[in-house]
């Protein structure tokens, strides 16, 4: 068996580590092919419990759309480094085998009508998407 280096042993633990709290279709995933979809919300009113809940709502109701293999809603950590920008109201990661299948997310009635139901409630919106390898 060949040795393993110190820094390849920690960053292997690493992934099991983080694997382990991912869905088990995602963590076990063989595919190669990664499309990462990041949303950050701001709200017009941020201090509106009405608002917030409906964003909430509405973001809840797209994990319905059949491509999307994990996603994640969430609010700004109370983490506090000059690397980090928490000034947005939520966020939601969505993960698909492809580009293709996010085209399908983008374009699939149930997005369509999130957009169209919620847009009255942000300032601002900004989208990171990023393709690439995924795990082994």
């Amino acid at each position: 068996m060949k040795p393993v280096s110190r820094r390849k042993f920690v960053q292997q633990s690493a992934l099991v580590v983080a694997s382990a709290s991912l869905p088990f279709p995602f963590a076990m995933s063989t595919n190669k092919e990664v499309f990462v979809h990041q949303v950050y919300f701001w709200l017009k009113d941020p201090n509106s419990a009405a608002d917030r809940a409906a964003l909430r709502a509405g973001l809840e109701k797209l994990r319905a759309i059949p491509v999307i293999t994990f996603s994640h809603i969430g609010t700004a950590a109370p983490t506090r480094r000059e690397v980090i920008d928490s000034s947005y109201d939520f966020s939601l990661l969505c993960f698909f085998k492809n580009g293709p299948d996010q085209d399908v997310y983008q374009t699939h009635p149930i997005h369509l009508e999130f957009v169209d139901s919620c847009k009255h409630l942000w300032q601002r919106v900004v989208v990171y998407d990023a393709i690439g390898e995924g795990q082994e």
